[in-house]
């Protein structure tokens, strides 16, 4: 079965929950971002045999993926975030997903990787500790950093292509699970 690769990213803040995604199919790549709840959730059903690869995903990303599927409020997906954030939440997924982080491979920040390969750091133009709604600019400029980081995420998955790969050589050799995919080197 041939599987699609979804690079993915979340911003969240109080009143809005950005996702943004990559979705690699072949030699195809398509960006995907919504503020929509309701299309997150249908975007995650129709990619529920996909790879779901980020920086960091295996201790934030899913988890708000998994808040988000569960039909959390962007209110409560803030507070979840808050606590992923300051390590006071421990959680445990309970959705289908078969994912992979980066980050396991550089245990650094995507910010840090960005400085090492000399590329301008971004950071967001938009405070994430608002107590309102977004304004339309503010959105605008919440896409465009996301967009930077999916860009830096997707140059550093290319870059260890071949630690993937290997994965996925030693989960068919072995006949393990596709979630083996995130056990330890």
């Amino acid at each position: 079965m041939k599987r699609n690769i979804i690079i993915f990213d979340f911003e969240v803040f109080k009143y809005d929950t950005l996702l943004g995604a990559y979705v690699i199919r072949d030699d195809d790549v398509e960006l995907f971002q919504t503020w929509n709840l309701a299309e997150m959730i249908a975007f995650y059903k129709a990619n529920t045999q996909s790879i779901w690869v980020g920086h960091n995903n295996g201790h934030y990303d899913n988890y708000i993926l998994q808040a988000v599927v569960c039909g959390k409020s962007s209110p409560e997906i803030k507070k979840i975030s808050d606590e992923l954030i300051s390590h006071t939440r421990k959680s445990y997924l309970d959705i289908p997903l078969y994912w992979y982080d980066l980050c396991a491979l550089h245990a650094t920040s995507l910010k840090t990787i960005e400085c090492a390969v000399g590329k301008d750091i971004s950071t967001s133009e938009v405070a994430f500790n608002l107590n309102r709604p977004l304004t339309t600019e503010e959105r605008l400029k919440t896409e465009s950093y996301n967009r930077d980081d999916l860009n830096q995420t997707f140059e550093d998955f290319n870059n260890t292509i071949s630690e993937f790969t290997l994965r996925l050589d030693i989960i068919k050799e072995f006949n393990l699970p596709l979630d083996a995919l995130n056990a330890t080197g």
